[in-house]
């Protein structure tokens, strides 16, 4: 909360935060999601950006907990199985049950370019890409 208020206070006056300032809100954002303001956040500390995008960066590439290791064998075990439980559009969901601090985005992302048995994983023949050149031409 003091480091939400320090912010809205900067804002308000629009200051440039002080280096204490700044990490009162960092440690803020390491932990618990509730109750960040992106607004603020956009507006005092990344003022290229919208406060989506803040949130978006920060919820799928940036905090601190998010799992950025080599997928092991366990996981991936794990995350085919639960991609085949839940289908190919529960991707929150997926990265949940899998419990290894993966997002949603890599769990989709290593399952479609690892794990989909149903994707071919070979180079075009010379005859599908004339029958798909025909297709395409044809419709």
């Amino acid at each position: 909360a003091a480091a939400a208020a320090a912010a809205a206070a900067a804002a308000a006056t629009h200051v440039v935060p002080t280096a204490a300032e700044r990490a009162q809100v960092e440690q803020v954002l390491e932990g618990n999601l509730v109750g960040i303001d992106w607004d603020i956040v956009a507006e005092v500390f990344v003022k290229s950006r919208a406060a989506a995008d803040c949130r978006i960066q920060w919820t799928a590439n940036d905090h601190p907990r998010i799992n950025k290791g080599k997928w092991t064998a366990a996981e991936d075990k794990l995350l085919f199985r639960l991609a085949t439980q839940h289908g190919t559009r529960e991707w929150d969901q997926v990265a949940h049950e899998l419990g290894s601090n993966r997002t949603a985005m890599q769990c989709l992302i290593r399952y479609q370019r690892s794990l989909n048995r149903s994707l071919v994983r070979r180079r075009w023949s010379k005859e599908e890409d004339a029958r798909l050149l025909r297709a395409v031409q044809v419709h």
